[in-house]
């Protein structure tokens, strides 16, 4: 498992996650993919990049139309805000560019699902984003 935060992985209204999970070979990911996938993500979504976490979890037990030998990935993207219809096409757009071009998994091999999230499902700092919202 690889894991990338900023310096600061949270804030109120800067909380934004990618994670993705595929059945591609942990030996075949380009080294820099998780710097490259952070800078993508954080472009797309347009949250200042210290605040962006990128995770890729290789090597997965992964089926999708029922093959489990073609490459193929699940992607999640969280974040506090900054979801909606527009928004999503553009992360989407560029989330599938990244797996096409780092990856090789082609658009119809992958999913993206979008989870807005309030303030208080985050946790943060012992507590959740909504309590601290109220402390500043």
């Amino acid at each position: 498992i690889s894991l990338v935060c900023g310096r600061r992985c949270g804030s109120i209204l800067n909380m934004p996650s990618l994670s993705i999970v595929s059945n591609v070979s942990r030996s075949v990911v380009p080294p820099d993919f998780i710097e490259e996938a952070t800078k993508v993500f954080q472009k797309a979504i347009g949250k200042p990049l210290e605040y962006v976490c990128v995770s890729l979890v290789p090597d997965a037990l992964l089926a999708f139309g029922g093959e489990l030998d073609a490459r193929a990935a699940l992607c999640r993207v969280d974040s506090i805000g900054k979801l909606g219809v527009e928004e999503n096409k553009e992360i989407s757009r560029a989330v599938f560019q990244l797996l096409k071009d780092k990856l090789q998994i082609e658009s119809t091999r992958a999913y993206i699902i979008f989870n807005d999230r309030q303030p208080s499902e985050v946790g943060f700092k012992g507590t959740t984003f909504d309590e601290l919202r109220k402390k500043k």
